[in-house]
């Protein structure tokens, strides 16, 4: 007998307390409020789904990895109780909708985003860092534009390269910064 196909009622009847402990140490919750480092998280009780829980677990994300979702967004989390009851941690969230707006990857792609802007490592070696509607384009470097040239007037040979000090300096992108 398959114990995933069962009712809520089917399993609280048909399993002893210690079964139901161990069912309840992972939980899909909704994320409803996020502050560092706990994050307010609404689900429902494992057999009793007319219960509303509220709990305030500690965020649990990957080493140099932090993000909280947009207020009012639909984002969910798993929520472990590795000390009991009283001891809740998210160990994995996601904002499904913001994922839906622009993330869709081809194999072997990994991409970082928020609901404005998305950052794609793609699978042929390349990163690519636009809107959630921009194409992106390839960027002139700075030694490109430093050591362009341009045909000497009337003959169409074009001048040797020459190192230039902009000014005023350039100022760049408004979306893009880096070191």
């Amino acid at each position: 007998m398959s114990r995933t196909d069962d009712t809520t009622r089917e399993t609280r009847d048909a399993t002893s307390p210690e079964a139901r402990n161990a069912l309840g140490m992972l939980r899909r919750m909704s994320i409803r409020l996020t502050s560092v480092p706990f994050w307010r998280t609404v689900g429902h009780l494992l057999l009793d789904a007319s219960e509303t829980e509220t709990r305030d677990p500690e965020m649990f994300s990957g080493i140099g990895f932090y993000s909280r979702p947009a207020a009012g967004s639909n984002a969910d989390a798993i929520v472990a109780f590795p000390g009991g009851a009283s001891n809740p941690v998210i160990i994995a969230a996601r904002d499904e909708d913001a994922r839906k707006k622009h993330a869709e990857l081809a194999q072997d792609e990994t991409a970082m985003f928020n609901r404005l802007v998305i950052a794609v490592i793609k699978a042929i070696g390349t990163m690519e860092i636009r809107t959630a509607n921009g194409t992106a384009v390839p960027l002139v470097t700075l030694p490109q534009f430093l050591n362009h040239t341009h045909a000497t007037a009337g003959t169409g040979t074009p001048s040797p390269p020459v190192a230039i000090s902009p000014s005023p300096p350039l100022t760049g992108t408004t979306v893009l910064k880096a070191q």
